[in-house]
């Protein structure tokens, strides 16, 4: 492929020592003599000099470099930059350079890089920096912010740029990379002679920051760097050049007879060309201009977008030289295409370059099907297929990070690996290239129905490698989490394997497995089940039937834990219900403990417990019974009344209708109260029951009567003694009790009731006084008013409805609006006033 075209020589209007080494803005060529640096333009045939703008500087001038709309002027001494449209410096930095590195990174670079590193890009533009060393320090110079970012005192003969961050230097005896951001430095092997690599005449250029240069005498190294090693590629032998210079993904490079241009990637010679007597070289846009003293000749350079097409059209995908040439060209060119697309055609190169790779090098083919996101569809059948018994091993790293991702993209429907760049499902779940299918064994699949497929095939074929590699940690840990894992496979290839089955069993939900394995072990079964929800609560109870004692089911259902008070109580207690009835009481009693019980719950937990209670209820434990229920505030006493009206029905007990009295006193239903303590012998309850009441004497006359019957004097007694009503209870106590009670005994009743009649006596004679002094100042405050208001009845005076003379006419007066109205006119004035009042 030829990559330099069409030679048109001009003559030159000036001598020159050397040229920049790019071309800067408006196509001005800088040509360098000494200490002063010219810009001369094509015009037509000819490189003229525009006069206006020369620069003149104290120590020799190294190189010159565009940097978009700026010119970058290195000297020995200084840095400028330089407005060659305004003829103006906008930024100088002085300092002792005696080498220096110019590096640049292009966003097409920058963003497809840190998206194989895992890194979100944050550059929205290109990076510059400048590298200066003198025989004490380095500085690290950002072009764009024109900012000094590191400066270190370090002695070294030489340092080129290899990452924004990285700095490759070399001593006299030692070549290592250093980080500016950690002052960490690693020293680098590389395989040459120290003689060569740390000869005094040796320079090294910077590419990219995967690539670099180093020229020794008349030879010419080409290193690869990455993961903080150094590889050499390739080895170019020439005669002693005077310029290097790169372009993209060439190197070219003048010597006194001949330009060669070599492919940087594999070192081959791409072109050569008589170039007798020309003493320098630039670049500028796609031309090569070659200098002599005298004249000057250009090249036309096919373009990337033109090298690609070309090696797009003569690609063979099995071809790994042909792969790699259209790869560098995306990567290091100014491809004129969206990231979206550079990035699918990356994929789609990488995958077939690594596919032919694989029988060389898995874990670097593994690396970038990564870095590339390609589909397991294309990764597990093809490296499996491989006759490598660490295939699997080397499986891992891909198989857990497409996880990641292909978890991620099921829940988000896409990947997006940039602001430009996005993946979905299509990426992944169908192989339609017939280049990449050509590549696949016979039985692979190209298709997968949905992304939970592809992760079944991810997580199966992972759990085969952490068992290839006897990884039994990463395997429990992965069984644990959610996985797409099939029950089947992994029961099959775990068999016997109990600890990490269970785990495995608890993840996937299949608890009936898991504990058909543990249910000899009480205790890791009483573990295991502590750690179910309400959706397995059926479960955890059917251990209490088939497995375990009564005993046990405190150990599950009452510990103090957020699992426990997470239940659902009411499901327990109707489970409970039909499985273990024994054990509702106790649960129920262990639940009324517990703190923030809802109101409604609390209720319906003491009723359901009580109901409970009534259904055991026997001489013995009924103290303890009727004590709870008396102190309990939060039962709700109908449905407690109705269950114990049920069981009176079926089987009457002393026991049920004493509890009967509590929720009927609840419910006031005091006169119920009395009748069943009477029934049951409790006379002395009954009387203090109503006793404690106010305002039933109805419930005491009751009693009065039901003393007098049954002739219980003392309970009669006590009863009038203890009460005290109003004189109507009196009356009604004195009409019901026979003449030949005596009267002494009920001397407490009677001078309680006649200090009660003292007292309403009193407090009538008050009331009585009250309200003649208050019906006396009603009385005077009428009249007061009445007599003040007055009309004075005039010839002119009229009545306000016909608007007549009023006269000698009979009349009615209003006092409260102070009105004069004709007799036969009142009925409309007063109709008139109601109408308004009603408004």
């Amino acid at each position: 492929m030829s990559l330099i075209q069409d030679g048109q020589r001009r003559p030159l209007s000036r001598a020159i020592t050397s040229v920049g080494s790019t071309v800067v803005s408006e196509g001005l060529i800088p040509l360098i003599n000494s200490n002063s640096v010219s810009f001369h333009r094509i015009v037509q045939d000819n490189i003229q000099v525009k006069e206006q703008l020369q620069l003149n500087y104290s120590s020799p001038v190294l190189d010159v470099f565009s940097i978009g709309d700026l010119t970058l002027v290195v000297t020995k001494s200084l840095v400028t930059l330089v407005d060659t449209k305004k003829s103006s410096t906008t930024f100088e930095f002085e300092t002792p350079i005696e080498t220096f590195d110019y590096w640049h990174c292009s966003t097409n670079y920058k963003v497809i890089r840190d998206i194989l590193e895992g890194i979100t890009s944050q550059s929205s533009a290109d990076v510059h920096l400048l590298l200066l060393r003198n025989s004490n320090s380095i500085s690290l110079l950002d072009l764009v912010s024109l900012k000094v970012t590191h400066e270190l005192q370090l002695q070294i003969k030489d340092a080129i740029i290899v990452k924004e961050s990285h700095i490759l230097a070399r001593t006299s005896s030692q070549l290592y990379l250093l980080n500016l951001n950690t002052s960490f430095k690693h020293f680098i092997h590389i395989n040459l002679k120290p003689s060569k690599i740390f000869s005094p005449t040796i320079h090294m250029v910077s590419v990219n920051d995967e690539h670099f240069l180093v020229k020794v005498n008349d030879q010419v190294y080409i290193f690869h760097f990455a993961n903080n090693k150094v590889n050499l590629l390739h080895k170019l032998k020439t005669i002693p050049s005077t310029k290097l210079l790169v372009w993209y993904t060439h190197l070219l490079i003048l010597n006194n007879s001949t330009i060669q241009c070599y492919d940087i990637f594999n070192g081959s010679l791409v072109q050569e060309i008589d170039a007798s007597y020309f003493i320098s070289a630039t670049l500028y846009k796609n031309t090569l201009i070659l200098f002599s003293k005298e004249f000057s000749l250009s090249f036309h350079l096919k373009s990337p977008d033109s090298q690609l097409q070309e090696a797009l059209s003569q690609l063979n995908h099995h071809n790994e030289h042909s792969l790699q040439t259209a790869i560098n060209l995306i990567l290091n060119s100014s491809i004129d295409a969206s990231f979206q697309s550079k990035f699918e055609s990356l994929q789609k190169l990488t995958t077939c370059q690594g596919l032919i790779q694989l029988d060389q090098d898995i874990p670097s083919v593994i690396s970038k099907f990564i870095g590339f996101f390609v589909s397991p569809l294309i990764v597990i059948p093809t490296v499996l297929s491989k006759d490598n018994p660490k295939s699997l091993e080397y499986l891992i790293p891909y198989l857990t990070d497409i996880h990641r991702k292909l978890t991620f993209l099921e829940r988000t429907g896409q990947l997006n690996l940039d602001s430009d760049i996005v993946l979905t499902t299509d990426n992944f779940l169908s192989i339609e290239d017939e280049d990449i299918q050509s590549f696949l064994p016979p039985e692979a699949p190209t298709f997968a129905k949905n992304v939970q497929e592809l992760l079944t095939l991810v997580d199966d074929t992972l759990v085969d490698a952490y068992l290839a590699t006897n990884n039994m940690y990463l395997l429990e840990s992965f069984l644990r989490r959610p996985n797409h894992c099939t029950i089947e496979k992994v029961e099959k290839r775990l068999a016997g394997n109990t600890d990490t089955l269970v785990e495995f069993y608890f993840n996937k939900g299949s608890h009936a497995k898991s504990i058909a394995l543990i249910h000899n072990n009480k205790e890791r079964l009483i573990r295991y089940l502590t750690k179910l929800g309400n959706d397995e609560l059926s479960t955890i109870l059917h251990c209490f039937t088939d497995y375990l004692s009564d005993e046990d089911f405190p150990k599950v259902f009452m510990v103090d834990s957020t699992q426990c008070d997470s239940y659902d109580f009411f499901r327990v207690l109707d489970l409970l219900k039909s499985s273990k009835p024994q054990l509702v009481t106790k649960y129920l009693e262990y639940l009324i403990g517990m703190k923030n019980l809802k109101p409604k719950d609390s209720e319906k937990l003491h009723t359901i417990l009580i109901s409970n209670y009534i259904l055991d209820l026997n001489e013995e434990n009924f103290e303890k019974i009727y004590e709870f229920v008396a102190a309990n505030k939060f039962y709700n006493p109908s449905t407690i009344v109705l269950e114990i009206k049920s069981r009176l029905d079926k089987k009457p007990s002393y026991q049920l209708f004493k509890l009967e009295t509590l929720p009927l006193a609840k419910l006031q239903e005091h006169e119920k109260v009395v009748d069943i303590l009477i029934s049951i012998k409790e006379p002395e309850e009954a009387v203090e029951y109503v006793l404690k009441l106010h305002g039933h004497q109805n419930l005491i006359l009751k009693l009065l009567r039901i003393f007098l019957e049954q002739d219980s004097q003392t309970l009669l007694l006590q009863l009038l003694n203890s009460t005290s009503g109003d004189t109507s209870l009196f009356l009604d106590v004195l009409e019901l009790l026979p003449d030949e009670f005596p009267i002494q005994e009920l001397n407490r009743f009677i001078s309680t009731q006649l200090v009660n009649l003292t007292n309403k006596a009193e407090d009538t004679t008050l009331k009585m006084n009250l309200l003649t002094s208050l019906k006396n100042k009603s009385e005077y405050t009428l009249w007061h008013d009445v007599l003040t208001k007055h009309v004075v009845v005039s010839r002119e005076t009229k009545c306000i409805v016909c608007h007549k003379n009023i006269k000698f006419s009979v009349v009615n007066y209003y006092v409260q609006n102070n009105d004069l109205i004709h007799y036969g006119c009142s009925k409309q004035y007063e109709k008139n006033l109601s109408l308004l009042n009603s408004i």
